[in-house]
């Protein structure tokens, strides 16, 4: 897989959790983090990775689904 490269565009504090939010290509992204590094911070540029674990691939999906982060790809190989 090709490296993401997202902006961080906001940083949320509740109690001990951190919820990040990236831009992708105008896709908003977000992660859940209780520790954060000093290095993370607003408009930097950072790599993101997905857990292939945590991966969903579906075709002509529909409906509601507690996913909070969805994009729209095009599968153009399978290995």
């Amino acid at each position: 897989m090709k490296p993401m490269i997202a902006t961080i565009t906001k940083i949320e504090n509740v109690g001990s959790l951190h919820v990040v939010s990236f831009d992708f290509f105008g896709e908003v992204l977000k992660m859940m983090s209780l520790d954060l590094s000093d290095e993370v911070k607003v408009e930097k540029e950072v790599e993101i990775t997905i857990k292939p674990t945590h991966l969903v691939v579906t075709k002509g999906f529909s409906g509601n689904v507690s996913v909070t982060n969805m994009l729209q790809a095009k599968v153009i190989s399978c290995e």
